[in-house]
């Protein structure tokens, strides 16, 4: 497992530069995988994407680490990075070894995002990119949108993996500044829990191959009239029972479970199912 520690737990930042007096380490990543973006003080950054594998030979852990440098400038509340230089490690006997360095090419496979908008919230600094990746769910969506459904459920500002971060050990609770969210966004950040209730299961909705199962599609009451958007995520007390909007009507919406496709019966008629995730986050409170 890594874990990630940043250099300092008083950094100060404001929105109009990050060339501070101390190197910021922002991270994002889970378990055996993750990715540190670390700005520099005279302007530069470095990139660290981590792969360590679970199989270890004589007691020594194998992996190997992507690392991209290059410069990086800011304008106002953004963060556009410019890639230059390419580096390859290996990790041998607890040592981390560089195996080959060349110019930095764009290329699919190592293409990185390179513009971020600087949120900052409860002391934590996020940069958040409007390319479309794969989250922790394997759903695919941009950062505002992972961000926005992380605020809703609760587990935000405490930890997600999901984009870069630097986080405080210390939580200041105090209300998000949406004016910091692109204006395409600001809604989807709530004011206050949405719930549903589901009114009906459409079952063989679609087939999925890869889990070699049928998918259901759930209609739910409530839908434009109560501010629900889609692509927002509601819980149920199950712990498969979560359900991705697909589509939203005024007063209807319609989406599919999220995990588990093997457990179609974990949201039945009649459940609640809310936008804070009581299951994992406890009671809302204001």
């Amino acid at each position: 497992m890594i874990t990630f520690i940043s250099c300092r737990t008083d950094m100060k930042l404001d929105n109009k530069t990050l060339l501070v007096d101390s190197t910021l380490i922002f991270n994002k990543g889970y378990k055996d995988f993750g990715t540190n973006l670390i700005l520099n003080t005279e302007g530069t950054f470095n990139y660290e994407d981590y792969h360590y594998s679970d199989y270890v030979q004589k007691g020594e852990p194998s992996g190997w680490i992507t690392e991209i440098r290059g410069r990086y400038r800011t304008d106002s509340n953004k963060l556009f990075l410019i890639p230059e230089n390419l580096l390859h490690k290996e990790l041998f006997d607890f040592k981390v070894v560089v195996i080959d360095s060349s110019k930095y090419i764009d290329c699919d496979s190592l293409r990185i995002d390179t513009d971020f908008t600087i949120v900052k919230w409860s002391g934590n600094i996020y940069l958040l990119s409007m390319s479309k990746s794969q989250d922790l769910r394997f759903r695919v969506n941009n950062d505002f949108e992972k961000f926005a459904d992380n605020y809703n459920s609760g587990s935000e500002p405490r930890w997600n993996g999901n984009y870069f971060a630097l986080r405080q050990s210390k939580i200041r609770h105090e209300k998000l500044d949406k004016n910091q969210i692109p204006t395409k966004y600001r809604d989807y950040f709530l004011d206050s829990v949405i719930s549903v209730v589901v009114i009906n299961v459409i079952n063989d909705f679609a087939y999925d191959s890869l889990f070699n199962s049928s998918i259901s599609e759930f209609e739910m009451k409530g839908g434009e009239n109560i501010g629900i958007k889609e692509g927002m995520t509601f819980y149920g007390m199950d712990g498969c029972c979560i359900i991705k909007t697909m589509k939203v009507e005024k007063d209807k919406s319609y989406g599919l479970i999220e995990l588990c496709p093997n457990q179609q019966v974990a949201c039945k008629i009649g459940d609640t199912l809310t936008t804070w995730n009581i299951r994992d986050n406890g009671k809302y409170v204001p």
